[in-house]
C-alpha cells in the first residue's frame, strides 16, 4: 500500500492565520472593554463618595454649599479639596487635609480617575503630584446669579431647583497654553477643579470614558454626560476636554 502526505495546503494555512487574526483581534477589543469599564465603575464610585460628602457638609452646615477658595495669599490658595502652594506648576506643594469635605471623605484615594492619562507626554502636572481630576460645579457657589460665593460660601441646597438634574462633580480637565511648560505652540492638557459656563473660560468638562463625563449630581446619583456640540477643545482633539450642557450646571 502506498501512504499519501498529508498536512495544510497553502490556502487551508492562510484561512487558519486568518481566522486567528479575528478571533485575537475580538479578544483585544473584549479586553481593552472590560479595561475601560472597571476603570469608569471606580471613578463612579469615587463620585458617588464626593457626593455622600457634599451631603454630610451640608447637613453641618445649615444647607449651605462650600466655597470654591476659602483664602488666598503670597504662600499659596485653599480650595475646595486642599491647599495648594505657590509656585512652578509641577513643583508646587498640595495638602489635601484642609479641604472643604476631606474630614467627611475619612481620607485620600477618591481624588483620580484611572482614565485619566497622567502619563501622557501631553499632560502638566499643577503640583508635585497628581491633585484631583474632579470639579466642582462653580455655579453652586453662586457665581452664575453675582453671589460672592466663590471663597464665602455658596447657594443654600433650597436655591437649586432640581437636586437630580444639576450637577456636583464632574470629570474635569483644561487645555493649558499660557503656564510654562505650556505654550501657545504646546497646549498641554491639567486637572482643573471647577466645571462652568462661561464665554470667558476654556472648555473644562473631561469626557475621557469613551466620550463621556462621569458626573455625580446634588442628590447623589452618578450618570455619563456627553459634551455640548461645537464646544470639543480643539487644541488637543483627542484630549475630550469639551463643555458640559448649561441645563447640568446652572440651579
Amino acid at each position: 500500500m502506498k501512504r499519501t502526505a498529508s498536512g495544510f495546503t497553502l490556502v487551508e494555512l492562510l484561512v487558519v492565520l486568518a481566522i486567528t487574526s479575528i478571533l485575537a483581534s475580538m479578544m483585544a477589543a473584549g479586553i481593552s472593554f472590560a479595561k475601560g469599564h472597571s476603570k469608569s465603575m471606580v471613578c463612579v464610585s469615587n463620585l458617588k463618595q464626593l457626593g455622600l460628602a457634599s451631603q454630610m457638609y451640608w447637613d453641618d452646615n445649615a444647607q449651605q454649599t462650600f466655597p470654591f477658595s476659602s483664602s488666598r495669599d503670597e504662600k499659596g490658595q485653599s480650595y475646595w479639596f486642599g491647599w495648594l502652594g505657590a509656585g512652578l506648576e509641577g513643583k508646587r506643594k498640595l495638602d489635601r487635609t484642609s479641604g472643604a469635605i476631606w474630614h467627611y471623605l475619612g481620607g485620600s484615594g477618591v481624588q483620580t480617575c484611572p482614565s485619566f492619562r497622567y502619563q501622557d507626554p501631553s499632560y502638566k502636572p499643577k503640583a508635585m503630584s497628581a491633585s484631583y481630576g474632579y470639579g466642582y460645579n462653580l455655579h453652586l457657589t453662586g457665581f452664575n446669579a453675582g453671589i460672592s460665593g466663590l471663597q464665602k460660601g455658596g447657594l443654600l441646597m433650597s436655591q437649586v431647583s432640581s437636586a437630580s438634574s444639576t450637577a456636583l462633580f464632574a470629570d474635569s480637565a483644561q487645555i493649558n497654553d499660557f503656564q510654562r511648560p505650556a505654550s501657545p505652540d504646546q497646549p498641554m492638557i491639567e486637572e482643573f477643579y471647577f466645571v462652568s459656563r462661561g464665554s470667558a473660560m476654556y472648555a473644562n468638562g473631561h469626557f475621557r470614558h469613551h466620550r463621556r463625563a462621569q458626573t455625580v449630581f446634588c442628590d447623589g446619583h452618578v450618570s455619563p454626560e456627553t459634551p455640548e456640540n461645537g464646544t470639543t477643545d480643539y487644541r488637543l482633539p483627542d484630549a475630550g476636554v469639551a463643555r458640559l450642557r448649561a441645563d447640568v450646571l446652572i440651579p
